[in-house]
């Protein structure tokens, strides 16, 4: 619904009245299933994004507790200690996303043998390697 433009139309475009008519359109034309779409990549999504920044948030603050850089209780300890696990957060998600993509020049260079094969000029050095 945000992304509806019919001046400047971007990607994919569906025109719905308000989000219950996007339910009921989901529904009529995929079933229940329809509206479970896209549910497991978000479940692992978060919990890996979970894992990283519950322990580096209670990481962080207990350092600049221990430290005596901030107050236990204060504000900002509490938003330098969210931003740490924010930052720790973004670099794991990013190096997952970097290392799960398939760009083509990644499947090229995946498809490509990585040492040239070599050519044999005569049948007498082919039969040497298969006796090897």
């Amino acid at each position: 619904m945000q992304a509806y433009s019919p001046i400047l139309p971007v990607g994919t475009q569906h025109h719905c009245k308000n989000s219950f008519d996007v339910w009921i359109t989901i529904f009529r034309t995929d079933k229940f299933w329809g509206l479970l779409r896209g549910v497991d990549a978000a479940i692992l999504r978060t919990a890996m994004g979970s894992s990283v920044q519950l322990p580096t948030y209670k990481w962080a603050k207990n350092q600049l507790g221990s430290h005596g850089l901030y107050p236990s209780n204060s504000i900002l300890t509490y938003l330098a200690s969210s931003s740490v696990s924010g930052i720790c957060v973004v670099f794991l998600l990013y190096q997952v996303a970097n290392n799960c993509s398939l760009t083509p020049r990644s499947a090229l260079s995946r498809s490509l043998p990585i040492r040239p094969q070599p050519e044999y000029t005569t049948n007498q050095q082919r039969a040497h390697l298969m006796d090897v």
